[in-house]
């Protein structure tokens, strides 16, 4: 075979020997390699037939028949516990733990299981409990529809292809569903198959054209057709200054070009000729304090920004700069007169930062005028929902201080300054998680929770709600009105949107902290607004006949706070609790703690040797699972290098950032390194070869979508190390402070989960 292309009958003969020696997986490499050069040669079609037949076997090999449901009770357990999985899902978890115990067979009760386990962001363990039950009864395009819902929309995209495939097993059960038909559409949209998808949307609309999918279907069919407009390019809407020559206005514009793309250096080299050419030019030198504003040398972007105002005065959006540069240098009396000249020269944005200063000097009137003013000119733009917070925070307590006066200034102001004590004592999510990042992981569970079962699977029908009032569908919005206020035997929307409230103040005096979440979170806030005008119409969605002519209205600008603005803040909040910060501070507290422990306390002196990155760097993963995760490689490396007992080991930690040179996805990398003589693989951590500890940390890693193995690189062999076990781990990218671990939080796992002090190897 090496003088020639391989003869097929050759290839056939051999996979097929490889396979009734149950070495299947070299037959499939083989046929693999096969096909690889080209697919023209002879035998090509054989070999994906025969390929083919594996996968479809494959498949068949993970259905089991036989599936048994529970009985009555069972049933009601199941039902139960699903149901109160939102007030407390550990409970609910391990009910259904108990059930799937006694009713092995039972796919419905490893569907609920599913169902506990996705609330609870345990991805993994839903996965499975969806594919045992899709298993145990493959003809119930229920649970083939769970799979492929989860697979496509809990892992980023990577696995459409599977999530395709669990969908169309569900459409051949069921060929007439629209919400599979929809489902399978987006998928094969997400794909980029859009002429397969367009057919099903087209298909879903049609089954169903006043359901609850239609509207979306076809909201996604128009999409598909839009044609894209022909670019015209915009005109010249104004001549540059007489003195500014045509090379000096084209290498303003490269510049600009380069700067939006974030090239700096090459956007510096451009404009420097600019400069030279036309030294009077003001939109040149605002470009030059950009980028200088790009670098944070924020000496030059002052400078260059008063040299053009010197030029051209009438630039009032340079004053809001210059504004703000004083702002973060403290000089809060020239900003405020920076600011209000750009407000002078129609500046909205400015009425709003006068406003926001005029409430941290405690001057409500004044606050209050300077936000009236900033509406009466604002268009829109980022600053329009702080600017309605602040503006309901100034009224209530001018409010307050008003009904002061009328109603008796001493029992009043008593009141008031309890409100304001209660106030100040109560947190918000984001201050209760900086103070107790070890109730990370709990917090993260009840918002998820709360994100999903609240808003995405129950709050997106306020729209379609306001449809059906405009349409006249009255028997929808009173089914709908069940659903948001419950049937009198189960809660409704609202209903478990207050016991998630309750899981999360209860959870916050567990930790001895009260939160103030209606009043004071940001996120929550607002969503409990909401909450309260749903809850006022809930009469005219009962008897939807009677309902005034605004409540659609007031449905969609529900929906509005709720489905976009609360979820959107929900999600951000997710992603910085799972975010840590990791440095040297986290693996020195982490080593100090180690080496306290009693079974390491006991062995010879080793000493820590970091290197790397000095500063910290952001990765995805929760806080105590991280620690959790170094004190178990740390262990496990100390146990292997003080083995020796002459008290030479040396344990190292280096801390590095790496770059996917294809995707360009960054990672955070923890190389834990020792110099103990056994021999360690990648394999015997992911088999628990080596005890219990390692493999739990595989465990942890997998969940937060990193990885873990050993790697012996030259310079740290000649350095005298003989192994690191490396963590990579996604690298977030936050735009606040990053979680960091305090001092007190204390590592406290099972010793039977540590690795045996007297192991062979790492």
């Amino acid at each position: 075979m090496e003088n020639g292309p391989p003869d097929a009958p050759l290839v056939m003969a051999l996979a097929a020997a490889l396979r009734q020696a149950g070495r299947e997986e070299d037959g499939v490499a083989l046929l693999q390699g096969y096909l690889a050069p080209g697919a023209g040669r002879g035998g090509a079609e054989e070999a994906r037939g025969r390929l083919e037949r594996v996968g479809v076997e494959r498949a068949a090999r993970s259905r089991r028949s036989g599936a048994a449901a529970p009985g009555p009770r069972g049933r009601r357990r199941a039902g139960a516990a699903r149901r109160g999985a939102s007030a407390d899902p550990q409970a609910a978890l391990e009910a259904l733990r108990e059930l799937v115990r006694r009713h092995p067979r039972s796919a419905a009760a490893r569907a609920a299981l599913g169902e506990v386990y996705a609330a609870l962001g345990q991805i993994a363990e839903a996965e499975q409990a969806y594919g045992w039950a899709s298993a145990l009864e493959p003809d119930d395009p229920e649970w083939h529809l769970r799979l492929g819902l989860l697979l496509s929309q809990r892992y980023g995209g990577r696995r459409h292809a599977e999530a395709l495939d669990a969908l169309s097993r569900a459409r051949a059960l069921r060929p007439a569903q629209p919400e599979l038909l929809f489902h399978l559409g987006r998928v094969q949209q997400e794909l980029g198959a859009f002429d397969v998808a367009l057919p099903l949307f087209q298909e879903c609309a049609r089954l169903d054209p006043g359901g609850p999918m239609a509207g979306a279907a076809l909201e996604r069919i128009a999409d598909l057709r839009r044609s894209p407009p022909d670019f015209v390019p915009l005109p010249e809407l104004s001549s540059p200054p007489a003195d500014v020559p045509q090379a000096a206005l084209d290498g303003y514009r490269v510049a600009r070009v380069y700067l939006d793309r974030g090239e700096v250096t090459r956007a510096r080299a451009e404009l420097l000729p600019v400069l030279k050419l036309a030294p009077g030019w003001a939109a040149a030198m605002n470009l030059q304090a950009g980028i200088a504003a790009r670098d944070e040398d924020w000496a030059a972007a002052v400078s260059a920004w008063e040299r053009s105002l010197a030029a051209e005065p009438n630039q009032p959006r340079v004053r809001l700069a210059l504004a703000e540069v004083a702002l973060r240098e403290g000089d809060q009396g020239r900003a405020v007169a920076f600011l209000e000249q750009a407000a002078a020269g129609g500046v909205a944005e400015a009425w709003f930062r006068l406003a926001s200063l005029a409430f941290e000097a405690h001057d409500l009137l004044l606050a209050r005028e300077r936000l009236d003013a900033y509406f009466a000119t604002s268009a829109g733009g980022l600053d329009q929902e702080p600017a309605r917070q602040l503006q309901r925070v100034v009224t209530r307590r001018i409010q307050l201080a008003q009904g002061a006066g009328l109603g008796g200034i001493g029992l009043v102001l008593g009141a008031l300054a309890l409100v304001l004590l209660r106030r100040r004592a109560g947190r918000s999510l984001e201050a209760f998680v900086a103070e107790n990042p070890e109730a990370s992981h709990d917090l993260a569970r009840i918002v998820s929770a709360l994100r999903h079962e609240v808003i995405k699977h129950n709050t997106t029908l306020l729209e379609e709600v306001a449809l059906a009032l405009e349409r006249g569908e009255h028997h929808a919005v009173a089914f709908a009105a069940e659903r948001l206020y419950g049937d009198g035997v189960e809660a409704g929307v609202i209903g478990r949107f207050d016991g998630y409230l309750d899981a999360l103040e209860r959870l916050g005096r567990r930790h001895g902290r009260r939160l103030d979440l209606r009043r004071k979170d940001p996120v929550v806030a607002p969503m409990a607004r909401a909450m309260d005008r749903l809850r006022r119409l809930e009469g005219p969605l009962r008897r939807p006949w009677r309902a005034p002519a605004a409540t659609p209205g007031r449905l969609r600008a529900i929906a509005q706070a709720l489905n976009e603005d609360a979820y959107a803040g929900l999600g951000e909040l997710l992603g910085r609790l799972g975010t840590t910060a990791v440095g040297p501070e986290l693996v020195l507290g982490t080593w100090a703690r180690v080496r306290a422990e009693a079974n390491i306390s006991r062995l010879s002196p080793c000493e820590l040797a970091m290197s790397g990155r000095e500063d910290t760097l952001p990765a995805r993963i929760f806080a105590g699972d991280l620690e959790d995760v170094l004190a178990n490689l740390l262990r496990n490396a100390v146990t292997a290098a003080c083995a020796r007992g002459d008290g030479s080991g040396r344990v190292g930690v280096c801390i590095e950032e790496e770059e996917d040179p294809i995707t360009g996805q960054e990672s955070v990398l923890l190389r834990v390194l020792d110099d103990a003589p056994g021999r360690l693989e990648t394999a015997d951590i992911h088999t628990r070869g080596i005890g219990r500890g390692l493999g739990l940390t595989a465990d942890l890693i997998a969940r937060h979508d990193g990885s873990i193995g050993v790697e012996r690189r030259p310079a740290e062999l000649a350095a005298g190390w003989t192994k690191a076990i490396v963590v990579r781990l996604r690298r977030a990218e936050v735009a606040g402070p990053v979680p960091r671990l305090p001092t007190s939080v204390q590592v406290e796992l099972d010793p039977d989960e540590a690795d045996p002090p007297a192991q062979e190897f790492s």
